[in-house]
């Protein structure tokens, strides 16, 4: 994935990219070993002739791992089987890790309003038992979310308190991925911290040395935050050092060709930024050369945008159409793609420049530029219809707050606490039913100067996060 390194435009993307990558320390709650085949037919048959019900949950468990990657919808069906049971054993543990699979599910479907729903009930269920390693990591899902969906300054919350947990975890791998993702959020929040994100980008560095697996990978991309840290202060030179510094640390194995190219292309529109067009060339040629190594379009496309952006500078619209049309050519196109819709802003400019230059542009390369543009409208608007992100914002709020409250009245008679947890639940499920109703009446448009700006949340539920203890 592009992910951690490439620098570009739009800062949404790029923090999505990489916290796709990183936010949720494994993305997946590991369970202990368990004796049990790997084979799906195999563990179906142990699952029909074993009568213990706790080996069942394991075997559930087991099952949604091996069909989560083919067959969503049999995935969840496990997951559901293995949530009513370890519900009737009270086994808090496995009912966690099957809501946090409900969750991982339901993110990766862009549905956020379940996930977040899953991963607050997966908390609960794992602060009871005091498995605060699968809290982390549940919050720092969380955090994802958020982050996602270009909500930096909420992502930072959660980030910050899976943080706390693996300060004392003994963990540097799980601190380091921490601390490059509160960095992230410091750097591309609505009042952005530089120096703070630099302090815990360099925090992950001391970190980074004291690990001997990956250690290069890290490096890598520690180095490549820094560099965009500077970046996004215009001090190019230093951005273009630490860039080159991510150089040194590419590692052995598969895409090692892939980050260089990303390296490459970053230190190239450094120089284009600081003027530097003939600098700004040679690096970016060399990021191309390296084209037949890249796996993700996604990288493709942005290295041609920046390409093509240099040629827009200079004056030359033929030359940068050339690049922009062949990043069409390449991009994925059925999804919304921040990358594809910052080339369809590039070539638009161009088009225009050629034809009041008396260089018309044929009409089926407006048409083709014309759909796109419409066809990744049509799914941003399908994706804000399915989980809008203010009442998303409320819902997340609003639930905490109950949840805070509960804890407050713990240390209170045990049948007070048990009205208040069945109120945390009839009012997060009113809360959700609100949304899906909400859901219904949004009247998004998309402007494409400021893609990641989605709406604030009602200033409630903003004092209502920050009031989360530190």
């Amino acid at each position: 994935m592009l992910v951690e390194i490439l620098k570009i435009k739009y800062p949404l993307i790029y923090a999505l990219l990489f916290i796709s990558l990183l936010a949720c320390e494994d993305k997946e709650v590991a369970p202990k070993p368990q004796p049990l085949p790997e084979n799906s037919a195999e563990l179906v048959t142990l699952l029909e002739s074993t009568e213990d019900n706790s080996f069942k949950l394991e075997i559930y468990w087991a099952l949604y791992k091996q069909s989560r990657a083919t067959n969503e919808d049999l995935a969840l069906s496990y997951l559901d089987k293995q949530a009513d049971l370890a519900v009737e054993l009270e086994n808090d543990l496995l009912l966690g890790k099957a809501n946090f699979g409900r969750a991982l599910i339901n993110s990766r479907n862009s549905d956020y309003v379940k996930a977040v729903d899953y991963y607050l009930t997966s908390i609960s269920s794992f602060d009871k038992i005091n498995e605060v390693k699968l809290a982390a990591s549940a919050l720092s899902n969380l955090g994802d979310i958020f982050a996602t969906t270009g909500n930096y300054e909420y992502a930072e919350k959660f980030f910050y308190k899976a943080y706390q947990t693996h300060l004392n975890s003994g963990d540097p791998t799980r601190q380091i991925i921490a601390t490059l993702n509160l960095g992230i959020c410091n750097f591309f929040k609505k009042d952005p911290d530089f120096n703070k994100a630099e302090r815990f980008f360099q925090k992950a560095l001391e970190l980074a040395g004291t690990i001997e697996d990956k250690q290069d990978y890290y490096f890598n991309r520690i180095y490549n935050q820094i560099g965009t840290v500077k970046y996004l202060q215009t001090d190019y030179k230093a951005a273009i050092h630490n860039y080159q510094l991510s150089l040194e640390y590419l590692g052995t194995g598969e895409k090692v060709e892939e980050k260089q190219a990303i390296a490459y292309a970053n230190i190239g529109e450094a120089y284009m930024d600081q003027g530097n067009y003939s600098e700004a060339q040679r690096w970016l040629e060399k990021s191309l050369e390296l084209s037949s190594y890249i796996k993700d379009n996604l990288v493709l496309v942005d290295i041609h945008n920046m390409t093509a952006e240099l040629f827009q500078v200079q004056g030359d619209h033929q030359q940068a159409t050339v690049y922009l049309e062949k990043a069409i050519d390449v991009a994925d196109k059925d999804v919304i793609n921040e990358s594809l819709q910052e080339t369809i802003d590039l070539i638009r400019v161009s088009y225009k420049f050629l034809q009041n230059s008396g260089k018309p542009v044929g009409v089926a390369k407006y048409e083709t530029a014309f759909s796109i543009d419409g066809m990744q409208d049509s799914l941003e608007e399908e994706l804000l219809e399915k989980a809008n992100f203010k009442s998303l914002q409320a819902a997340l709020g609003l639930s905490i707050e109950l949840d805070n409250q509960i804890k407050e009245k713990k240390a209170e008679v045990e049948q007070r606490e048990l009205i208040s947890n069945i109120a945390l639940s009839l009012g997060i499920l009113l809360i959700i039913a609100a949304i899906l109703g909400f859901i219904y009446t949004v009247n998004y448009r998309r402007t494409k100067r400021n893609r990641d700006e989605w709406k604030d949340v009602c200033l409630e539920v903003r004092d209502v996060l920050e009031s989360i203890p530190n």
